[in-house]
């Protein structure tokens, strides 16, 4: 029950944030986009993001800003930061692999069992709030099954087909909020960031004198583990780990 309090506070917040100071910001970044003026369209969508970070569209505005302005880790971390909201946009995932193209890193990841690949594929198809959302729904949906149930009297026939409904509805509640869980304790563990420099040397340790491992350019996509000291544990796809100045990276 409270988690589905969170996230109708967050709905009602959204809503409430999409007119003003983000959709004036928006509507100017979109007229600067337009004029060919990057810089200044980047700096109307930044301002409108810092009164509250909340909006897909604006962040998917403010990557395509950055690509033109040849800001290439700026716009994929914006890109990645669109899709985080708004899930699986087929334009922001279209321009996201044309800007990955342009990555110096060309990382192979491990190969995952088909079991977990194809969790992965469920789990991520929405956000732990979308998932907590679908469970909300379908138990609205059980519970006015049951309901029904109780308040119409006499007998009937269509009585063990709603029964059987409620009970799938419940079932798939159930599991919404199990893998709104479960998602929401992956992403928690697993954060992920973009470096943001032209280059860094992934250390051993957390150390400027501990030794080089390997070399990671901009726009390449890591996993951060742990931070000590003005430095960040990171791993990547292919398994690789090592340590950066927690600077070189921003998490998405």
């Amino acid at each position: 029950m409270k988690k589905c309090i969170n996230i109708l506070t967050a709905i009602l917040l959204t809503l409430t944030s999409i007119a003003g100071p983000v959709e004036q910001a928006f509507e100017r970044g979109n007229e600067l986009y337009q004029q060919g003026l990057y810089s200044e369209a980047i700096d109307s969508y930044e301002s409108g993001l810092a009164a509250r970070r909340v909006s897909p569209t604006l962040y998917y505005n403010l990557g395509n800003a950055y690509y033109q302005n040849g800001q290439l880790a700026r716009a994929i971390l914006s890109y990645e930061r669109a899709l985080k909201l708004g899930g699986n946009d087929e334009e922001a995932l279209h321009n996201l692999a044309i800007a990955e193209r342009q990555r110096v890193d060309e990382i192979e990841p491990l190969p995952r069992p088909l079991l977990t690949r194809f969790y992965r594929s469920v789990a991520s198809a929405f956000t732990p709030n979308g998932w907590a959302l679908l469970g909300l729904l379908a138990f609205l949906i059980s519970l006015g099954g049951a309901m029904s149930i109780v308040l119409v009297r006499g007998s009937s026939g269509r009585r063990p087909i709603v029964v059987i409904v409620a009970l799938v509805f419940l079932g798939i509640s159930i599991l919404a909020n199990v893998i709104a869980e479960s998602e929401a304790s992956f992403r928690k563990n697993n954060a992920s960031g973009i470096i943001l420099v032209a280059n860094t040397y992934v250390k051993s340790g957390p150390d400027a004198d501990a030794e080089d491992l390997f070399v990671l350019h901009e726009g390449t996509k890591v996993m951060v583990r742990e931070s000590y000291s003005g430095w960040v544990r990171v791993r990547l796809v292919d398994g690789k780990i090592g340590w950066i100045p927690e600077e070189d990276v921003e998490k998405i």
